[in-house]
């Protein structure tokens, strides 16, 4: 059911802080001399000035106590993603703060909405919308930022298609969408909670009412992100990029992205909405995978990726929800749940959540960098064994968590098995193994083996390893299958920690080959060097495996 009046969880938590030096005494009789009583509480209870010792007497710190604020905007209950990433904990850190600026590069944001209105940033010398360049920095009134479909030659031309405002006017309801996720006003009374309450977002439209732009218009766009923060100071701490498409790599869009962090600005990058595999293919920018980047897949309900969203097991970096997020539209603006919000999926919509999430960080810890936000996002995540070879961290956003952090180590695997399938002729068949630490505290890591006829390991930067934040190690293991056949095997080590043992089913098989029936004899390759410690000490010796010409 929505909920349809204001709404505020007085409830209490112990949060270990002592309020003053101020303790609690609880006596049968009165307190014993000396003790400096502030008042009586209740029966048998004083509130006291320093601790005290003494038998028959029980003295314990008055620690403080906090009420946790469920906000009260109407549709707040109707979405599923903030419990899912645990945002009700989360905003008894940190709410956001209006010194905190967020781009959002899109179609634009309906900035009559009232949900939006509060949280926006206006540029106050373009705001009389005179057909003027007020403030003298090429723009015409560019009071909500600007749409670009205005500029075709680079200079202002109110006729050019696409050009329905010349500020960040949204006549596609994308970035409407997204910026409700981001930073609607939260506890308002009015339909939804953005991640950030208060906040400053900075619209670009070049995007047009088909949601369809183009490299120049991006780049025109982040331009104007940096020209804010270097002329005008605007913390601008994130840069939400929910688009993508299939193109070679360009290293001119590249460029542009790095340049962002190189003044502190995050890039927040949608993975894609094709179910493809993104360390095969080209899908920009999100492959950029440059370090001021978050490439964000999607996330459902249930914790698992989504089957619309992209995913990669180093390019992808996290999931946030993607599936049936509620958020704004534009141009409707009643307070009511059903007809005001819209329901949209994607890995824009999970973009969004991760962006507003760097918000959030600069909000409650305003020192930290760029690089210790983003590191903070992927070592926050929430891992999943199901999103092994997936996603980056093995993981979807915490919020709550990337707030206030565990010290532990997160060992992520990049696969559960490794299935070679159907090979059809002889051959060493290699794939690649890792292991990554996507937590704040180092991973350990023991011996690594290979078992099974027609498999052996080629290369181990694993075993006996310290794995610090984000760092990795891969173990390489080939197949080659000596004759026709289905072969298993397993990669055995130990990580200490969560897991004692680790444990990677292999398997492959090798059709018939025509013209032999062998392609080697033995049990390895040809040259392998095996060292074994047993109980004569250190033996080594080196294989006596025979090639077999095929004439195939």
């Amino acid at each position: 059911m929505p909920l349809k009046t204001s709404l505020l969880l007085a409830l209490f938590l112990l949060t270990g802080a002592v309020f003053g030096e101020h303790f609690l005494l609880k006596s049968p009789t009165a307190p014993p001399s000396g003790v400096k009583v502030i008042k009586k509480v209740s029966e048998n209870v004083y509130l006291i000035e320093g601790p005290v010792k003494a038998d028959g007497f029980t003295a314990e710190p008055n620690y403080t106590l906090k009420a946790l604020g469920i906000p009260n905007d109407t549709c707040t209950l109707d979405r599923w993603d903030l419990t899912f990433i645990e945002a009700f904990r989360a905003w008894d850190l940190s709410t956001g703060s209006g010194t905190v600026f967020i781009g959002i590069a899109d179609t634009g944001v309906d900035y009559n909405h009232p949900d939006l209105q509060p949280n926006l940033y206006r540029n106050i010398a373009d705001c009389d919308y005179d057909g003027v360049d007020d403030d003298g920095n090429g723009y015409v009134d560019d009071c909500y930022g600007v749409n670009f479909l205005c500029y075709p030659d680079g200079s202002y031309n109110p006729g050019a298609p696409g050009c329905n405002k010349p500020d960040a006017f949204d006549d596609n309801g994308h970035g409407t969408h997204l910026a409700g996720i981001i930073g609607a006003a939260g506890n308002n009374s009015y339909l939804i909670p953005g991640i950030l309450w208060d906040v400053k977002i900075i619209p670009c439209k070049f995007l047009n009412s088909g949601g369809v732009g183009d490299i120049a218009g991006e780049i025109a766009c982040l331009d104007y992100f940096l020209r804010l923060k270097r002329e005008r100071g605007l913390n601008i701490v994130a840069v939400n990029a929910s688009y993508g498409d299939y193109y070679p790599a360009s290293s001119i869009q590249r460029d542009k992205i790095a340049e962002l962090g190189r003044e502190g600005i995050l890039y927040v990058s949608a993975a894609g909405n094709d179910g493809l595999n993104n360390e095969i293919i080209d899908f920009h920018p999100c492959n950029y995978d440059l370090p001021n980047q978050i490439c964000v897949g999607s996330a459902g309900p249930g914790g698992d990726i989504s089957g619309f969203s992209h995913f990669g097991s180093s390019k992808v970096k996290i999931l946030a929800p993607g599936e049936e997020i509620l958020s704004l539209k534009t141009g409707t603006y009643d307070n009511n749940c059903s007809s005001s919000l819209m329901n949209s999926s994607g890995t824009s919509m999970a973009t969004a959540f991760v962006t507003a999430s760097a918000g959030l960080l600069k909000s409650r810890e305003p020192y930290l960098t760029a690089d210790e936000v983003r590191e903070r996002i992927l070592t926050s995540a929430e891992v999943r064994n199901s999103l092994r070879g997936k996603v980056f961290t093995c993981g979807y956003l915490n919020l709550y968590r990337s707030l206030s952090p565990l010290n532990v180590p997160k060992p992520c695997l990049s696969e559960s098995f490794i299935d070679y399938g159907t090979v059809y002729s002889c051959g060493h068949y290699l794939r690649r193994f890792y292991i990554r630490n996507v937590g704040n505290s180092p991973v350990s890591l023991g011996g690594f083996a290979v078992f099974g006829r027609g498999f052996y390991k080629a290369h181990d930067s694993c075993s006996y390893k310290i794995l610090d934040t984000l760092e990795e190690c891969l173990v390489e293991v080939i197949f080659d299958p000596p004759e026709p056949g289905s072969f298993s095997g397993s990669l055995e080590g130990t990580i200490t920690g969560p897991y004692s043992r680790v444990s990677v089913p292999l398997s492959g098989s090798l059709d018939r080959i025509p013209g032999s029936l062998y392609c080697h004899e033995g049990f390895g390759c040809g040259g392998e060097i095996f060292i074994i410690f047993g109980s004569l000490g250190l033996v080594v010796f080196i294989s006596g495996v025979r090639r077999i010409r095929l004439n195939n």
